[in-house]
């Protein structure tokens, strides 16, 4: 078993990715952002190629869990980081769509693959629902009292590309008996006062 990711469909969300979605690569202008998702689509391709081992690739679009690295930038650590200084969070107009599954969920997912028959296939990892960034910074305003403004002209760089609807909506992974549980709303939501109620014991 391999964890690759939904970076291997390309860098171009417009819409969320599928069981017919194509990967989309301009191989005559390869950027910094076109890297990850190439490398893991080359992993991919390897263990494709090796149809009689047993090699299941779970494609994570998206996991936030109470062991992430808080110094790392990205979204919801600059969410959570805001809620635990008091700083007002400034985000960009543009909304996003993310898909967070909940670790109990891809536990399940593990352990659905490792009793499933012997196969060399891939599965796009699922929440039972994705969540958008306005419906995330709403939460945390009402649950955490965070802070944050919009600035029209402010546009977020984004390592792997800008991705409005970074999820999938492939529901492969039903064969072998996956069926989620959680939202990306309640993942986040879960994983996220965990760190808070940690913080508060140790400052406690």
């Amino acid at each position: 078993m391999a964890f690759s990711s939904g970076a291997v469909y390309g860098t171009e969300f417009a819409e969320p990715a599928g069981d017919d979605m194509p990967a989309v690569i301009d191989v005559n202008h390869i950027g910094t952002s076109d890297h990850y998702g190439i490398a893991k689509l080359a992993a991919e391709g390897r263990h494709r190629a090796a149809r009689d081992l047993s090699i299941v690739d779970l494609r994570l679009f998206g996991l936030f869990s109470r062991h992430v690295n808080m110094a790392a930038r990205y979204f919801m650590t600059d969410v959570v980081d805001a809620v635990r200084t008091g700083r007002e969070l400034v985000t960009g107009p543009a909304e996003m769509w993310r898909d967070y599954v909940d670790p109990r969920d891809l536990a399940t997912l593990v352990r659905a693959v490792l009793a499933a028959d012997a196969a060399n296939d891939v599965y796009d990892v699922t929440s039972a629902a994705p969540v958008s960034k306005f419906e995330t910074l709403s939460f945390f305003a009402k649950e955490h009292g965070l802070r944050y403004a919009v600035d029209e002209s402010l546009v977020l760089p984004a390592a792997t590309g800008a991705k409005i609807n970074y999820y999938s909506t492939s529901t492969r992974a039903e064969r072998i008996g996956y069926t989620p549980r959680y939202t990306a709303l309640e993942a986040v939501a879960r994983e996220a006062a965990a760190i808070l109620d940690r913080d508060a014991s140790g400052a406690a």
